[in-house]
C-alpha cells in the first residue's frame, strides 16, 4: 500500500514531503493502516479525504485517485487514472492496465483516498537523490579521458557507471525500512519483485559476503580501477568473464527458487555480460607485473573494507530507526497515554482562562504558563502552531502559574497587562505572541501595549485562583500542559496530541 501512496504523491507533485510523510507513517500507532496514511498526510500539511463512494459516482471523482479494489481475490490499493471513458489502474504489484467503466465495477469496494494536487510541484527530492551520482560520473569521466580517451575506455566507463547506478538502486531497496518500498524500476507486474530477491539476503561466504554486496563491490572497484590504474582496465573484463557462474546462479535462483524476477538484478547481469563481450572482442594479453597485482588486490581490499564499514553503519542506523519507530508507536497509542497520564479536572475550578482557539472544537489544549519561563515560550509557540494548522479540531486555553504575592518578580506586570487586554476585548493574542514567540524585551513590550499597570481586585483574585489550583494539584512548575483532561508529562511533546484526538 505504501508504495502505491508514494507513487500517487509523486504524480501530484509532493516529492519534497515524502521523507517526512514516511517517518510519520512508520511511527504512527496504527501502522500499517489507511488511518496511519491519512493522519501522516495531515501532519505534513497535505489535504486528503478518505471515504466510501458508490461506483455510480466514480465519474464525479478527480482524474487521479487511489481506491481499494479486489483483484485476484485480494484487496489492495491502486492508483486509478481516468482518461476520457477509460480507466487505467496500477500499483507496485500490478502492471498498468486499461478497463472500461463496466469492467471496473466488479473490482470496486468503494473505499477511496483523494489528495489535492500540489499547485507548486517540485522535484527537489529526486534531484538531490541523483545529483551526487551525476557529479561523480562527470568527475570520473574527466579523469579517465585525461589519461585515455579510446573508444574501449569510454564504453567501459559507461558500463561501470551504469552498473554503479544499478548497484545503488539495489542497496536502496535492501536498506529501505519496509518491504512495501519497492524500486520504481521493478513495477512490472506480479512476476517481478526486486524486494523478494534483494532482501532474501542470500549469503555466499557465511556472514562475510552476500549477493547484495557483489554489485556495489564490483562496480565500485571497476570505477576506481579506471580512475587510478587505467592501464589495468582489462582486469574488469576478465573479472566479468569469471563471474559467469554467479550470474547463472542468480538467474537460477530467481527462476526456480524465488519464482520472481528482479529487474535490477537482471540489469546488473546484463551489464556484466556486456563487459565480458567487450573484453573478448578487444582481448589483448595484458602485461602484468608484481606491482600491478599488488595494486589490484590492494584496491579490492580497500573497497571491501570501506563497504563493510558503510554497510554496518547503515544497518545499525536502520535498526535504531526501527526501534525508535516502535517506541513512538507505543508512546503515541491513545489508550496507553490515557492509562499512564494523570486525569486533570478543571470544570469545577471556575477558572477564567484565556481562550485562543475554536471554542466548539472537540479537542482542548490547556497551558498554565509563566512569563519568565523559557520552556513556556516553546509550549505556547507549539500550541499556536497546532491551532493554526488545524483550526477546526483544536481549542487552546491559557492560564498562569504565577505567585501574585511575589513582589520581586518583574514579570507580574506582563500577566496583569494580558489579563486587562483580555477583559477589555483587546488584542491579547498578539500580546502573548509578542512575548512568548517574538521574545520582545519587557520595556519595549510594555511600551507597545501601552497599558497602565494598575491591578484590579478581580485580576489579582483570578491569578491567585489559577496559582492555587496549580498548587492543589502539585503543579509546582511551568508550563503545565493538559490535553482533553489528561496531563502531558515530560515524556510527551505537544506534537503528540495529534494522536490522542477525540474524533
Amino acid at each position: 500500500m505504501l508504495n502505491t501512496i508514494i507513487a500517487y504523491l509523486h504524480r501530484l507533485g509532493f516529492n519534497h514531503k515524502l521523507n517526512e510523510f514516511k517517518n510519520n507513517y512508520y511511527s504512527h500507532p496504527n501502522y500499517p493502516s489507511l488511518l496511519a496514511i491519512t493522519d501522516s498526510l495531515n501532519l505534513v500539511g497535505i489535504e486528503n479525504v478518505a471515504a466510501n463512494v458508490p461506483f455510480n459516482n466514480i465519474n464525479n471523482l478527480p482524474n487521479k485517485f487511489v481506491a481499494e479494489l479486489v483483484v485476484n481475490n485480494k484487496n489492495d490499493f491502486f492508483i486509478i487514472e481516468k482518461v476520457d471513458d477509460e480507466f487505467f489502474i496500477s500499483n507496485e504489484n500490478f502492471k498498468r492496465k486499461q478497463y472500461s467503466f463496466q469492467s471496473l465495477t466488479v473490482f470496486w469496494t468503494g473505499l477511496i483516498l483523494l489528495v489535492e494536487e500540489n499547485e507548486s510541484p517540485t522535484t527537489k527530492e529526486n534531484d538531490s537523490r541523483y545529483s551526487n551520482f551525476i557529479l561523480l560520473a562527470i568527475i570520473g569521466l574527466c579523469l579517465v579521458l585525461l589519461k585515455n580517451n579510446s573508444f574501449y575506455t569510454i564504453v567501459q566507463l559507461i558500463l561501470s557507471l551504469t552498473g554503479l547506478f544499478l548497484s545503488l538502486e539495489i542497496n536502496k531497496s535492501f536498506f529501505s525500512g519496509s518491504k512495501d518500498i519497492e524500486s520504481k524500476f521493478c513495477n512490472y507486474g506480479n512476476d517481478f519483485s526486486c524486494n523478494d530477491i534483494i532482501k532474501s539476503n542470500t549469503e555466499i561466504f557465511k556472514k562475510h559476503l552476500s549477493f547484495v554486496d557483489l554489485p556495489i563491490l564490483f562496480f565500485s572497484f571497476s570505477f576506481l580501477l579506471q580512475v587510478f590504474f587505467p592501464n589495468l582496465i582489462e582486469i574488469i573484463g576478465l573479472l566479468s568473464l569469471l563471474s559467469s557462474p554467479v550470474i547463472l546462479y542468480s538467474i537460477y535462483y530467481q527462476k526456480f527458487k524465488a519464482k520472481k524476477w528482479c529487474v535490477l538484478c537482471l540489469s546488473v547481469s546484463f551489464v556484466i555480460i556486456l563487459n565480458s563481450i567487450l573484453f573478448l572482442l578487444n582481448f589483448n594479453s595484458p602485461k602484468v607485473d608484481f606491482v600491478d597485482v599488488f595494486n589490484v588486490f590492494f584496491l579490492m581490499l580497500i573497497v571491501y573494507m570501506f563497504w563493510k564499514v558503510i554497510k554496518k553503519n547503515i544497518l545499525k542506523n536502520n535498526d535504531l530507526q526501527n526501534q525508535n519507530n516502535a517506541l513512538l508507536r507505543f508512546k503515541r497509542d491513545k489508550e496507553i497515554f490515557e492509562k499512564l497520564s494523570k486525569n486533570v479536572e478543571l470544570n469545577s475550578a471556575n477558572l477564567n482562562l484565556i481562550e485562543l482557539g475554536n471554542e466548539n472544537a472537540r479537542n482542548t489544549i490547556i497551558l498554565f504558563i509563566s512569563p519568565s519561563c523559557p520552556h513556556c515560550h516553546k509550549a505556547f509557540k507549539e500550541s499556536i502552531e497546532i491551532i493554526e494548522k488545524f483550526p477546526e479540531a483544536y481549542n487552546l486555553k491559557i492560564g498562569f502559574n504565577v505567585n501574585v504575592n511575589n513582589n520581586e518578580n518583574p514579570f507580574i506586570d506582563v500577566v496583569f497587562i494580558i489579563l486587562r487586554l483580555h477583559s477589555s476585548n483587546g488584542d491579547y493574542k498578539n500580546a502573548l505572541i509578542d512575548w512568548h514567540i517574538r521574545n520582545m524585551e519587557i520595556e519595549k513590550w510594555k511600551e507597545k501595549w501601552e497599558m497602565t499597570v494598575i491591578s484590579t481586585k478581580n485580576e489579582i483574585e483570578e491569578i491567585k485562583n489559577q496559582f492555587n489550583w496549580c498548587l492543589q494539584n502539585d503543579f509546582h512548575y511551568a508550563p503545565v500542559r493538559v490535553f482533553n483532561g489528561f496531563l502531558l508529562n515530560e515524556n510527551y511533546d505537544l506534537k503528540d496530541v495529534f494522536y490522542f484526538v477525540d474524533d
